[in-house]
């Protein structure tokens, strides 16, 4: 068996065990075992060479991976996410304070300047103070 396929073989493994395992690395380190292994088979590189690309694929791949990790923002668990902008109508409100009808539900909200909304006047939610929704009157137009 020559160096390529042992590469190959290596990097599928890896590919495996990140499908049993998930995590972060294995995929990145056995895409780079997988890509050495071609290379070696396509150019017959000797040790070094192999181990220098598999050292450039993995550094490369584990740092593309990591900045795409740090610039995609979680939304999972955000709160925010689906609330901000969203539109809601005035249920019962006294001195700036009262509740919403939001979709399915009924949330505590406070307006973020001030007055109170007539029952059933649209608003729209621009943040949050731990549960209540702060919410303004919408703009017509």
């Amino acid at each position: 068996m020559n160096g390529g396929a042992l590469w190959l073989i290596a990097g599928l493994l890896l590919a495996a065990l990140e499908l049993i395992a998930p995590g972060f690395f294995l995929l990145w380190i056995g895409l780079a075992l997988c890509g050495t292994g071609l290379l070696t088979g396509i150019f017959g590189l000797g040790w070094p060479g192999q181990l220098a690309f598999f050292s450039a694929l993995a550094v490369a791949f584990v740092g593309l991976a990591a900045r795409r990790r740090r610039t995609t923002p979680d939304t999972v668990n955000d709160p925010n996410v689906g609330l901000l902008g969203a539109t809601c109508y005035a249920l019962a409100f006294e001195a700036g304070e009262g509740r919403v009808r939001l979709r399915d539900g009924s949330w505590q909200a406070r307006m973020a300047d001030g007055g109170s909304p007539r029952e059933d006047e649209p608003l729209r939610v621009v943040g949050l103070d731990g549960t209540t929704l702060l919410v303004t009157r919408q703009r017509v137009g």
